[in-house]
């Protein structure tokens, strides 16, 4: 709200949404248009809990688990095995990067969007194709983790174990 402040522009509405893992929804408008909703003044109280140390204590965990899933994709390769990206996502993207993942430790990544075959993932140089069963990996990282149910269940029978990075690192075989 501090930031829209500025701008002459309000929060009116706000919610949590399970979409991607967990989202907050919010809908702004210009000056007082409209009346702050009860979901509104719900997630405020809510979100109360999340102060600057919360966000702290968050930021250091990561610090720490930070490389590795790097270092767990490392050892599967050092095993002789293949691994794919599953999606081309963003946030998948963000993980990569994070951790330093690239095109050493994953051969490409498959995605069913026209718009991203073709191109390459930032940073990673990780190339992106067109998914195809007749060329599948001995491991997927799931970077569409948020679609892990549809996904597993697409590929059952295939063999295909998916390493899921989040929460904590497991590996789901379809």
């Amino acid at each position: 709200m501090n930031l829209l402040k500025p701008y002459g522009l309000e929060v009116f509405d706000a919610y949590h949404s399970p979409i991607h893992s967990g989202s907050l929804i919010v809908k702004i408008c210009h000056g007082k248009k409209y009346r702050p909703t009860p979901s509104f003044y719900s997630t405020l109280e809510m979100d109360k809990q999340f102060d600057s140390s919360s966000f702290l204590r968050f930021a250091d965990k990561m610090r720490k688990k930070r490389y590795s899933l790097r270092d767990y994709l490392q050892t599967i390769r050092d095993k002789g095995k293949t691994i794919y990206a599953y999606g081309a996502p963003a946030k998948g993207n963000t993980l990569l990067n994070y951790e330093g993942i690239d095109n050493k430790l994953i051969d490409k990544s498959v995605e069913i969007n026209e718009l991203k075959v073709g191109k390459l993932l930032p940073v990673s140089n990780i190339p992106i194709e067109r998914e195809s069963k007749e060329d599948t990996p001995d491991y997927y990282l799931l970077l569409s983790h948020n679609f892990e149910d549809e996904i597993i269940e697409k590929n059952k029978g295939s063999g295909v174990k998916f390493i899921i990075p989040f929460p904590e690192i497991r590996v789901v075989e379809a």
